[in-house]
């Protein structure tokens, strides 16, 4: 999972820097915030939802006002930050679930392209040696 984050993280380097390559240490930051507030698809919720128990209001939300923005309620917004704490568990246990989901629909995507072969005692088969000199 970890190399999963860092081919996306590069990515979003890559594609931030394409004019100021000598800046990637200045947007680093930008692109980590873009990966915490989007969706993932084997999970359907965002990193920032799964660690904190609420959704991010992205600085475009502010400026152009969106619906979470307009009916935003001050007093009414601790009560709601503590029900969504108390459900976080619940949320990370689901978000779990639709990830095995996922994972199976992967595996099994994959694996009925694959052609089970039997092999008998005294079959010739092609063996890989690597570097060291050791079967693989």
């Amino acid at each position: 999972m970890v190399e999963s984050v860092n081919k996306v993280i590069l990515e979003g380097i890559k594609q931030r820097l394409e004019l100021h390559k000598a800046k990637w240490a200045d947007e680093l930051n930008n692109v980590f915030w873009a990966y915490r507030t989007m969706s993932r698809t084997a999970t359907s919720e965002t990193p920032y939802h799964l660690t904190f128990g609420t959704e991010a209001v992205i600085l475009i939300e502010i400026r152009v006002p969106s619906f979470k923005v307009t009916h935003f309620d001050e007093g009414r917004n601790g009560q709601l930050l503590h029900e969504n704490l108390d459900l976080l568990d619940e949320v990370r246990e689901e978000a779990r679930l639709r990830t095995l989901v996922y994972k199976q629909k992967i595996a099994n995507f994959y694996n009925k392209r694959v052609r089970p072969q039997t092999f008998k005692i005294g079959d010739l088969v092609l063996r890989k040696v690597g570097l060291t000199g050791f079967e693989t």
